[in-house]
């Protein structure tokens, strides 16, 4: 049983969560029913709070004399079977990162808290209590706040909660740094204490309130006053109380008052008189105990006092129960009793395992493998399982580090030293070896890793990393601790927070710049429906993560996103075959014709292995070509059984590639390269016999082969499948890569080979290693190729892409064709440059470019309509309504013609509105204008009559002055109308209402007039009458003038205030732009109507009262009539009006004038011009007399 992270020196307190352990191991040892004869024991292990030196703790751990672990040195220690982390969350991570790759179990105390979640919906409905709804909170990290920000946040907010201020601890420093310390400390203390919120919440670990008291207490200490106000501190359960030794004597009355969560606890029975049993001078195997109890009581040991000037001997006496709770508590808090737990959980799982084997008649040995010779020292011995390598010694080493591919016989485990004989093909990927490469690296006889095997090589001054971006995750745990360079030459490595990005150094672009060239590359072709095929959840949960969003912001969407299993080993091969079987499947049934293969390099093997998957699972699958777009980081990788398969599967593919020139002297150099003359080249012999299809006569398992490799057989006779002889953009990133290394040692040790001889110079760059980190990251150089060399602000390539188009032919070779670029320092949208006529399709397409969309695009006319249910890029089209066009392809939305135009019937095009107006030249209007001279011309005659005949005694009898006034008036009401037809412009504009609202107004008020007076004619016959003295002419002018005025000043008002004027109406006709007079004020058109309406129902009103007079005067049979045609003209004109558009309008309005003119003049003048015509005989006032009579 192994515990970790107990920093005794420091914390006294958490001396308790080592006897918990010690309790909770004594128990289950004296309680023989749990583990019969079996005896559990522990290790405890301390990093001093040191979280990278967590992996060299986690090494040391698992390396026993029962477990050989490859490259590490064996120990005494018996086989642990479980590690208890401590309470920092990032020492157990780091712990984490060793101990998976040997299946240890590791249980922290902070996988027994309870859900995180869980804790804040508890610090929630407690703010909710209280009614606190404006708080702070202090995070320990900035990391820890962060993650605050993104989880938790929303859920208080949701609730009504505002935060003032969301802070973070600044980490403990010592010595040059601790005035920034302060400073820092200055700035978070003057926030919380400015600040109005009387709740803060603590969101830390057990340092964070360690770190809170020293700040408060150094704060307090300065001359500088600060004013103190109390807050309510509310804590999470990960913070118990701690105290260093310097905290002692400081005050905690901050925390008085204070809130915390704490883990759900009981007092274990038998604890607290185990802690006052403990005493140092009985307990010789407690490591901790003497230097918790000098801590503790404040003394010293006698054996550690040398001057005899010590005030205090502590004699093992003392008791614990003394000291203050701030130092040491007897009660069990709830991380003990969380370690108490954990402990009796492996022990649980023990015996439940025990139990099982001893049902099936087995005995668990834990103690296998006592014999041995326990090694002690470093050795150079015991060298790992790394089968092929090759090494050059030299002052300075350039490492390298690649994940090569094997196939195991049986499976891989980690409880012995794996045998030679296990090796049988290149297949299989280890990544997790990578530690024990970089291991062996590090431990140099320059260079001594503690607790690791020394080894003959010479100084490693940089690393160089595999075409895989994953592989830098795994080394970087090493070499980060001891700040190696890393040069990277494939694809981005994903960084963490245990990675320190300073150590690397990418020969790689920027992998956003790939991302944004393939977004083009689709873009160029209009593909907007695509298969994205990427690595397993481990390597490829980033680019979903991170990069999908990239194609949605641009419009593109995916038919299917698949991930390639894992790697097999041979049980799990069946499985995967079936996998990469359904992977195939749904490529094949999409109707997406491009797939992105956003991979590594080994999975190009997959890649081609997927044709002829069926073949293996017995199930047919009819096969589609397919355009394929890889990235940069897949070259293209061939397996040996693979080499006589076809490579019409990626014919016509696409991928990007980095920019590369042609190395002069490369090709020569493969031409006289010979497995012969490499005798310490292992690989290259490996190689040969896979190449060459032949075996070396020492080849172990291939000794009896027919082919038998004369090691003089030729490179460039191979098919390109399996060499390429040309220097691949890979291969000229490991170029530069060791270039960038060799210019930058130049830089480096130029200025002090001037004064010194080369031996101390070497011996000063292994002691000043750190400083070639800058000399990389600065270095700027031109290869032998001409090109330039260097690093930008991130430690990446500052170089492009190539794009190529992948040509393959029968006899298994293919050619790659250039066929575009990506630049990196154009804008993101014009990175791309391609000649698409140069692109070689695949075979299916008939070298028409592929169309890959969920629908086909709609045509002009037709907007997208979403469908529900699927990705926003397959859609329906419809058809544009009314007023609306599209003039492009899948258009989002149809959008209006301008104001002057108007859609064609496809919706397509705006087409320009045709200007009209009511005219002399059109129908209507000649018919109208026609209309209007005829019955002005009617009216001319009846008033020639009426003057011819003006002594008639009909004429007499129906005033005469009144009858010129009002057939002049019904002449300039016909007239009047030529101002509605025509171009409208200012004059008519203004003239047209309001000269015929007056010359209306003075024809009605005649009629009105000599109603009136008829009326009055009668009245003034009757004997005494006194209405004599009203009939006459002064009372017929009076009427009409007053009529006619008032009419005049509403058109005056009119004309004042808001005055009609020339408008174009463009929304009244789809097709066409209407030229009108806006009338300026619709209320004062209608009060001018409506006057004359008044003066419409007066006369109709009087003479229907006077219809019943004697003939001879009687006039007002006509008017009624011609009133009641006036009025059915006009009332109908109002809806006909307002329903009309255009340059109808007009003409309704001429209509009504014209109509209503023309009945007045009919209905009051047609009887009279009948008798003074057609019947003279009946106009003589003899006539009259008699019918009066």
């Amino acid at each position: 049983m192994v515990t970790e992270d107990l920093p005794s020196e420091f914390l006294t307190h958490n001396y308790q969560h080592t006897l918990a352990l010690a309790f909770a191991i004594k128990e289950i040892n004296e309680r023989t029913t749990i583990l019969p004869n079996v005896t559990l024991g522990f290790h405890i292990a301390t990093d001093n709070s040191l979280e990278s030196t967590t992996y060299i703790l986690a090494m040391e751990l698992i390396s026993t004399k029962d477990r050989f672990i490859p490259n590490y040195k064996c120990d005494i220690k018996n086989s642990p079977v479980a590690v208890i982390g401590g309470q920092q969350r990032k020492t157990c991570l780091n712990m984490a990162i060793m101990l998976y790759n040997y299946k240890f179990p590791q249980i922290s105390s902070i996988d027994e808290f309870p859900n995180e979640t869980y804790q804040f919906n508890g610090i929630l409905y407690l703010l909710l209590h209280f009614e606190w709804t404006w708080v702070g909170i202090v995070s320990m990290d900035e990391g820890n706040k962060q993650k605050f920000i993104q989880n938790s946040l929303p859920m208080f907010s949701e609730r009504g909660i505002c935060f003032e201020f969301i802070e973070s601890v600044t980490k403990m420093k010592y010595g040059n740094e601790a005035a920034e310390m302060i400073e820092e400390t200055d700035k978070l203390y003057q926030v919380i204490m400015r600040s109005t919120v009387s709740a803060v919440i603590l969101n830390g670990e057990i340092w964070t309130i360690t770190t809170l008291r020293i700040m408060i207490s150094l704060l307090d200490s300065e001359d500088i006053s600060r004013e103190r106000k109390i807050k309510i501190w509310i804590m999470t359960a990960q913070m118990e109380f701690p105290s260093i030794l310097m905290q002692r004597q400081l005050p905690i009355d901050f925390l008085h008052g204070a809130l915390s969560f704490a883990i759900h606890s009981k007092e274990v029975i038998g604890f607290q008189q185990f802690i006052q049993n403990r005493n140092p001078n009985f307990e010789k195997k407690d490591g901790f105990i003497q230097d918790f109890w000098k801590d503790a009581f404040e003394c010293s040991f006698s054996s550690d006092v040398t001057d005899g000037n010590t005030e205090r001997i502590c004699t093992g006496e003392e008791k614990l129960e003394t000291l203050p709770n701030s130092v040491f508590e007897t009660t069990m808090n709830g991380h003990s009793y969380s370690i108490y737990n954990a402990v009796y959980a492996v022990t649980q799982s023990l015996k439940a395992m025990h139990s099982s084997k001893l049902q099936a008649g087995r005995i668990i040995d834990y103690h296998h493998g006592k014999s041995d010779t326990p090694l002690h020292r470093c050795s150079v011995g015991n060298q790992p399982l790394i089968k092929h390598k090759q090494y050059h010694s030299e002052d300075l080493v350039m490492a390298g580090i690649s994940c090569l591919i094997y196939m195991m016989s049986e499976k891989v485990t980690f409880t012995r030293n794996p045998s030679k004989e296990l090796v049988d093909d290149f297949i299989y990927a280890l990544a997790r070896w990578i530690y024990l490469a970089s291991m062996e690296l590090l431990s140099t006889k320059g260079r001594f890793i503690p607790n690791y095997k020394c080894d003959f090589k010479d100084n490693v001054i940089s690393v160089i990393a595999g075409h895989n971006g994953y592989i830098g995750q795994f080394m970087s745990n090493i070499l980060s601790i001891y700040k190696i360079p890393q040069l990277i030459y494939g694809s981005a490595t994903e960084m963490d927070d245990n990675m320190q990005p300073a150590f690397f150094h990418q020969l790689f672009p920027n992998e956003d710049l790939q991302i944004m060239g393939i977004i083009q590359l689709l873009l160029h072709f209009q593909w907007k429906w695509i298969g994205l095929i990427i690595q397993n959840p481990e390597r490829g949960k980033s680019f979903i993560q991170n990069r999908l969003d990239m194609f949605s912001t641009k419009g593109i969407c995916f038919d299917f996103i698949k991930e390639i299993p894992k790697e097999p080993v041979t049980n799990d091969i069946e499985v995967h075959l079936t996998g990469y079987f359904m992977i195939y499947e749904v490529i094949m049934r999409s109707t997406a014709n491009v797939v992105i293969i956003y991979c590594e390099n080994e999975d190009m093997t997959v890649l081609r292995m997927l044709p002829y998957i069926s073949e293996y699972v017995d199930m047919p699958m009819k096969r589609k070509d397919k355009v394929w777009v890889m990235p940069a980081q897949m070259e293209f990788t061939s397996i040996p059984f693979q080499r006589y398969r076809s490579l019409d599967f990626i014919h016509g593919a696409l991928s990007l590639v980095v920019s590369s020139k042609e190395i002069l002297g490369f090709k020569k150099f493969i031409q006289v390269r010979k497995s012969s003359s490499e005798e310490e080249d292992s690989l290259t012999r490996v190689f040969w016999e896979h190449a060459f299809e032949c075996s070396f006569p020492n080849a172990g398992l291939d000794e009896d082969s027919d082919n038998q490799c004369t090691g003089e057989e030729s490179l460039e006779s191979l098919p390109k499948c399996l060499f390429e002889t040309s220097i691949s953009g890979q291969s000229y990133s490991i170029y530069n890569a060791v270039y960038t290394v060799a210019h930058a040692l130049h830089a480096m040790l130029s200025p002090k080979r001037r004064k010194r001889g080369n031996a101390w110079e070497l011996r000063t760059f292994n002691q000043q290693s750190w400083q070639f980190h800058w000399y990389l990251r600065t270095v700027s150089f031109n290869n032998s190729a001409g090109e330039m060399v260097s690093f930008d602000e991130r430690g990446e390539l500052a170089t492009g892409f190539d794009v190529i188009n992948w040509v393959t032919f029968p006899n298994q070779s293919f050619h790659r064709i250039k066929i575009g670029n990506i630049a990196p320092v154009a804008p993101p949208e014009n990175v791309l440059t391609i000649s698409a006529e140069d692109i070689i399709w695949p075979t299916m397409f008939n070298q028409a470019q592929p169309f890959s969309m969920c629908n086909p695009p709609c045509s002009s006319g037709c907007s997208k309509i979403k469908i529900e249910g699927k990705p926003f890029c397959c859609y329906d089209c419809l058809l544009c309504p009314e007023g609306k066009i599209s003039n492009k392809t899948d258009a989002d939305d149809c959008f209006p013609c301008s104001e002057d135009h108007y859609p064609n019937k496809a919706h397509n095009l705006c087409i320009p509105k045709h200007i009209t107006f009511l005219s002399y030249e059109e129908t209507l209007g000649v018919s109208l204008t026609t209309t209007a001279f005829f019955f002005s011309f009617i009216s001319a005659l009846v008033l020639h009559i009426f003057i011819k005949h003006r002594d008639t005694p009909i004429v007499k009898a129906n005033n005469r002055n009144l009858t010129y006034i009002l057939l002049i008036a019904l002449l300039l009401s016909f007239l009047c109308t030529l101002l509605f037809i025509g171009e409208p412009d200012q004059v008519k504009c203004l003239m047209r209402q309001t000269t015929f609202g007056i010359i209306f107004s003075v024809a009605l008020s005649c009629i009105l007039a000599k109603t009136i007076i008829v009326v009055l004619a009668f009245m003034a016959t009757k004997p005494g009458s006194k209405m004599r003295k009203w009939v006459g002419k002064r009372l017929a002018n009076v009427i009409v003038l007053s009529c006619s005025l008032v009419q005049a000043t509403i058109s005056g008002v009119w004309l004042a205030i808001s005055p009609p004027f020339p408008h174009s109406d463009m929304h009244s006709m789809t097709e066409e732009i209407v030229l009108e007079c806006n009338e300026g004020s619709a209320f004062m058109f209608y009060s001018v109507l409506g006057f004359m309406g008044f003066l419409t129902a007066i006369s109709f009103t009087v003479a229907f009262f006077a219809r019943k007079l004697p003939d001879s005067f009687n006039e007002a049979k006509f008017i009624t009539f011609s009133m009641l045609v006036f009025c059915s003209v006009w009332i109908s004109f109002v809806p006909t009006y307002l329903s009309t558009k255009g340059k109808y309008m007009a003409a309704v309005e001429i209509f009504s004038i014209l109509a209503s003119a023309a009945g007045l003049l009919g209905c009051i003048f047609a009887p009279k011009c009948y008798i003074i015509v057609l019947r003279p005989d009946l106009n003589r006032k003899g006539q009259l007399i008699k019918k009066q009579n």
